[in-house]
Order: structure tokens, then C-alpha cells, then sequence
């Protein structure tokens, strides 16, 4: 499912609150639109929803991670159009993530490769094969974020075009829950070749309500 250029805030309703792995729009964990390589720790996940608003429809997407495996995770998505014939819009999507191991990096370094699929009412379908690196450079203490950010490439295959995509990703997660995210997508060759970026703020529905 396409999604243009956003500049949004998302507040993303989070049934557990597991760290490093919101689920992004597109289903994989990550930021917005775009993964990063962490992954949930086994048995546990995130389901959220979102409202969302862009120029040409809008879109109720509602999408969930589960951490099958130590290390990989799998998760599932639906897009549903909220405007009079969006139905057209509707849309599934599958997803699963791979954290790789045994390559020597430094404990705040991690390594994922992914595979994402999104079919429209069989009439559309998308894939999406990526490789992603995320550092984390602070700890999460009582005042200070966690601070990472992630580069990572793209391939996207679409009926009738292909596209490469570099992307970068920051991040800031605070002890209270709150999590800012932005992103910044390059363009690619054919497939949506337009750059794409997001900045989101987000909070968890956690113990810290209370």
C-alpha cells in the first residue's frame, strides 16, 4: 500500500510496552514507516492503531509483532479506507524480521534482514527486502533517553517496477514510555521515487496512566 510523503504524530495504543519494538505502519517494528533491526524478545509483542490522514485517502491501519523466536519475529497488518470508496484501498500485509548474530559487532550494534508483503484486494501487491543496522549510543536513565539510530536499504517490487532505497532513522525513547521517531527515505529509481519522510511522537497505554 503506498503511503506519501507524512509528517505526522501517531499515538500508537501499545498492549504491551516491550522495548525497541513498536510496530511501524508498514508492520515490521521500527519507526514510522520504515524498520529497524530490533526485534521483540520471544513471546511477547505490540498490537496498535492508527488513524491516519494523507493527501489522497485516509486509512485506519491496525497491525501487530510477535517475537516467535529469539531473534525473529513475525508480524501481520490490515489497511482499511475510512472514505466513501475506500474499500478500494483495503489492504493486508505480512511481514517477518531476522536479527542476525555471530557477527562481532559491540553489544549496542544490531543487524536485521526482513521480508514484507502487502497485497490490495488482489488487485495490488508490494514486497519489500531490506537490510538494516541500528546503534544505540545512550542508555534509558530517569531524565535521559535512550538514543539510536538506524541506515538501512530498501528493495521494493511492485507489478511493473523495482526500486532501491537508502534510509536513515533516529530515535529517542524515554523511561515514561514516550517515543520520538523520525526518518528520512531517499528516492529510488522508479518506485515511488519521491523522497519520504516522518516525524511521530508516541506514548505507550501503560502503568504510568494510572
Amino acid at each position: 500500500m503506498r503511503i506519501t510523503t507524512i509528517v505526522s504524530a501517531v499515538l500508537a495504543i501499545a498492549l504491551s510496552t516491550t522495548a525497541f519494538a513498536y510496530a511501524s505502519l508498514s508492520g515490521p517494528s521500527g519507526g514510522t514507516n520504515l524498520p529497524d533491526a530490533n526485534v521483540p524478545v520471544v513471546d511477547t509483542g505490540q498490537v496498535a492503531a492508527d488513524f491516519l490522514l494523507v493527501s489522497n485517502h485516509n486509512s485506519m491501519i491496525v497491525r501487530g509483532i510477535y517475537g516467535v523466536a529469539t531473534n525473529l519475529e513475525v508480524g501481520v497488518a490490515g489497511y482499511f479506507g475510512t472514505e466513501s470508496g475506500g474499500a478500494d484501498n483495503n489492504a493486508i500485509g505480512v511481514n517477518a524480521k531476522y536479527q542476525l548474530t555471530n557477527l562481532g559487532l559491540q553489544s549496542s550494534d544490531k543487524v536485521a534482514v526482513g521480508i514484507n508483503y502487502q497485497d490490495a484486494n488482489g488487485s495490488f501487491h508490494d514486497t519489500s527486502i531490506y537490510i538494516v543496522g541500528t546503534r544505540q549510543f545512550t542508555e534509558m536513565e530517569a531524565e535521559k533517553p535512550a538514543l539510536s539510530a538506524s541506515v538501512g536499504l530498501n528493495y521494493n517490487s511492485a507489478p511493473g517496477s523495482t526500486s532501491l532505497r537508502p534510509y536513515v532513522t533516529a530515535d529517542a525513547r524515554y523511561n515514561s514510555g514516550l517515543n520520538i521517531n523520525a526518518e528520512l527515505q531517499l528516492s529510488g529509481s522508479d518506485y515511488e521515487s519521491n523522497p519520504m519522510y516522518a516525524l511521530t511522537a508516541r506514548y505507550p497505554i501503560n502503568t504510568n496512566w494510572n
